[in-house]
């Protein structure tokens, strides 16, 4: 065990393979969130995320969580989705974490024209 100089266990809060996937876009096509790219024999783990968007979308045009095996996440599954109001967004967490299919990168759909701002947190394990 790690200890400080008083003596104390260092203890580590966050899991040691903790992600935060980020990613702006104005697409209206599924498009890969920076840093939860396809990695091999592993599986995402999704614990919070936000969603916000310049454009409000609505019942027809929800936005949505999915995951894939390539950048536009080909096979997608729909891991979870929601709506916004316009120059708003939302905020979800998830004390079971959603668990992505493994060997499969995180993306977003959202066919709402304008500008979408998704942020995911989690960590990767088998």
């Amino acid at each position: 065990p790690i200890a400080d100089l008083e003596g104390r266990v260092y203890v580590n809060t966050s899991h040691p393979r903790a992600v935060n996937c980020v990613l702006t876009t104005t697409g209206t096509t599924s498009t890969q969130i920076t840093g939860c790219e396809v990695v091999a024999a592993q599986s995402y783990y999704i614990t919070s995320l936000q969603v916000f968007g310049d454009i409000a979308n609505a019942v027809t045009t929800p936005w949505r969580l999915q995951s894939g095996t390539s950048t536009d996440c080909t096979g997608a599954v729909i891991l979870t989705a929601g709506y916004h109001v316009a120059l708003s967004g939302i905020t979800m967490t998830f004390p079971v974490p959603i668990k992505a299919t493994a060997a499969h990168g995180l993306c977003i759909l959202d066919d709402t024209a304008g500008t979408k701002k998704i942020s995911v947190q989690g960590y990767l394990a088998p």
